[in-house]
């Protein structure tokens, strides 16, 4: 946890914190440093905070069932939009997750 908040203020976009090496992983002799050339325009400064990687749910599926799964929303898709011509997005995902029963449809952000 305290290696993800060390790297999201060491990130190239803020630099709050200066890192050496400046590599993405932290190991136990790099260094931070405070950046004495960081200044901001703003009272409060946003810092977002870095994601590490981990092994999701998804990668242990096989990529034929992911393609698979792929066809059958759009297959889905197709079939409600001829039905009902004009529909908003939160309907119709709503509509397609109702329809798609074989497995549970994960929406994109």
């Amino acid at each position: 946890e305290l290696r993800r908040h060390l790297l999201s203020l060491a990130h190239p976009r803020v630099k709050v914190l200066k890192k050496l090496p400046n590599t993405k992983a932290v190991q136990a002799n790099h260094t931070f440093t405070y950046n004495q050339d960081y200044h901001s325009n703003l009272y409060r400064v946003k810092i977002p905070l870095m994601q590490m990687k981990t092994e999701s749910k998804e990668s242990k599926i096989p990529r034929s069932v992911l393609e698979e799964r792929k066809n059958r929303v759009e297959v889905v898709i197709v079939r409600v939009m001829k039905t009902r011509k004009t529909l908003d997005h939160n309907a119709l995902m709503s509509e397609v997750m109702k329809q798609s029963l074989r497995f549970a449809v994960q929406p994109r952000n």
